[in-house]
């Protein structure tokens, strides 16, 4: 569900139309101001966009950033340097299910770039949407929100899924339809499921896999839709048994084999440090926030795993720690060439399509015949 134009034309059914057809030319749109401690109300139609802004206070050492959709599938683009940012030139993503959060904190790379500190948000929908959106000042070792709608209900308690009294007030929404007749799924509207239309926030076991509508088969997981697996990208969702851990997308049947001496090329499944820490997922900004992701290093071998990996020209392989008190370290994967088979190729050159030199390394045992003949 990633937008790859934002100049086209999109043509949709409205469901809230009885079904007809409305087709609109999609240009760069005016940019909305969002008002940093409230939540903004809104509608976005299928494969459209709808831009904001929103300045940052000065002394906000954090925010949040909360998505609370009512129907439909919006996926949020953040940026700091981008005006109406999308997949080319965000520096967040938020691509889930359902209700979202995200924090940033000033002391993040790309949090501002100068006074004033204007964020940059884009919501695109996947399917036709309802949401609601805000940026709100957050504490930053917590990443809680500071501002209570209502007496005795912070917005976090909006939409989280429990029904709380002091957030059923006009001012925090209704508690986000907490409280209120609940669908099979957040954000799967009712009369969706069984459309011969393909849902995303429909596609859980709950409202049984769409009615069939996404594939004939049954879902493998929450979350991961069947064009998921082997599309390149590695996603969390997917990368579990009962989905074959993505295809290829994760690198769960990989070897140690690498060739590069920095280990760019590592693709590996060692996910602890030198010293012994658990690695953080790539895709995960908690307990350390940063812009290492796959949308901003595709072809580095990231994504929704927690293995070693070189994206930005270290002397070898690192990763986020767990540990909150220790942000990242190097990882020990072996010398190159130490664990590659004779006339094994690592995984990284192989899915570039083209065969490298490797120099000033040598292979353990021996010339390589590929990689003379591509070498001289």
């Amino acid at each position: 569900d990633r937008p790859t134009c934002r100049l086209h034309m999109a043509c949709a059914p409205w469901r809230a139309l009885g079904g007809a057809l409305l087709c609109a030319a999609l240009a760069l749109g005016e940019e909305h101001k969002l008002t940093v401690g409230s939540l903004h109300s809104a509608f976005v139609n299928e494969d459209s966009f709808q831009y904001y802004s929103a300045q940052i206070p000065t002394t906000s050492q954090a925010i949040k950033v909360k998505l609370v959709p009512s129907y439909g599938d919006p996926d949020v683009y953040l940026s700091f340097t981008h005006a109406e940012p999308d997949d080319l030139t965000a520096t967040w993503v938020m691509d889930d299910v359902g209700a979202e959060e995200q924090v940033l904190k000033r002391d993040a790379a790309a949090f501002c770039t100068g006074e004033p500190c204007v964020l940059h948000v884009s919501v695109y929908g996947y399917d036709e949407s309802e949401y609601m959106i805000g940026v709100f000042e957050a504490e930053k070792d917590k990443g809680s929100v500071k501002v209570e709608c209502s007496p005795g209900c912070k917005q976090d308690f909006i939409a989280d899924g429990v029904c709380q009294k002091e957030c059923k007030t006009p001012e925090c929404y209704d508690d986000g339809g907490d409280c209120g007749q609940q669908s099979c799924a957040p954000g799967c509207d009712e009369g969706w499921v069984g459309d011969e239309y393909c849902d995303e926030a429909c596609f859980v076991e709950a409202c049984n896999w769409d009615g069939g509508d996404c594939s004939e088969n049954s879902g493998c997981n929450q979350g991961c839709l069947p064009e998921y697996i082997n599309d390149g990208e590695c996603d969390s969702e997917c990368n579990v048994a009962a989905c074959g851990y993505d295809g290829d997308d994760c690198f769960h049947a990989v070897s140690e084999c690498y060739g590069e001496p920095d280990g760019r090329d590592y693709r590996g499944q060692v996910n602890t440090t030198k010293t012994g820490k658990a690695c953080q997922a790539w895709d995960a900004q908690f307990p350390h926030q940063h812009t290492h992701t796959h949308l901003n290093y595709p072809d580095a071998g990231l994504g929704g795993h927690n293995n070693c990996r070189n994206p930005s020209g270290e002397s070898a392989p690192w990763c986020y720690t767990a540990d909150a008190d220790a942000r990242w370290e190097h990882c020990s994967v072996g010398p190159p060439w130490q664990k590659c088979k004779q006339n094994e190729m690592p995984r990284a050159a192989l899915m570039s399509g083209a065969v490298k030199c490797y120099i000033p390394t040598t292979p353990p045992s021996g010339p390589l015949a590929r990689f003379e003949s591509s070498c001289g």
